[in-house]
């Protein structure tokens, strides 16, 4: 299995090869173009993906605490009730699965966008 530094040198010849092929292509006025043009840094584009895989965690991150929250809330009140000597709110056991549910949503959300990493 090759390692992450020699799947990016890979994909750097295979680029370069499509480069040239398509520079191959081009007149002499559009190569100069080419080569004049900026290319970005290699820092600019990871910082970009970097921010765009951070937001990518913000809406699973807000539906964990989201379902964290009440979930927490509905055991509190369960509890509570319990304590006090009566019986739990029959809503109680609804809003904790959904809450469960959507909670086990946003791991597999969070475990989807890191295996995709």
């Amino acid at each position: 299995m090759s390692t992450p530094e020699e799947i990016r040198q890979i994909m750097r010849e295979a680029l370069e090869q499509q480069r040239a092929k398509t520079l191959a292509t081009m007149s002499a006025s559009a190569q100069r173009l080419v080569n004049i043009a900026p290319k970005p840094e290699l820092e600019t584009v990871q910082a970009k993906a970097r921010s765009a895989f951070l937001k990518a965690l913000s809406w699973p991150t807000a539906q964990a605490s989201a379902a964290g929250a009440v979930l927490s809330y509905a055991f509190a009140i369960a509890a509570l009730n319990i304590a006090g000597g009566h019986a739990p709110n029959p809503l109680t056991a609804p809003v904790s699965s959904v809450s469960g549910l959507v909670a086990l949503l946003a791991l597999a959300q969070f475990a989807y966008l890191i295996h995709r990493r």
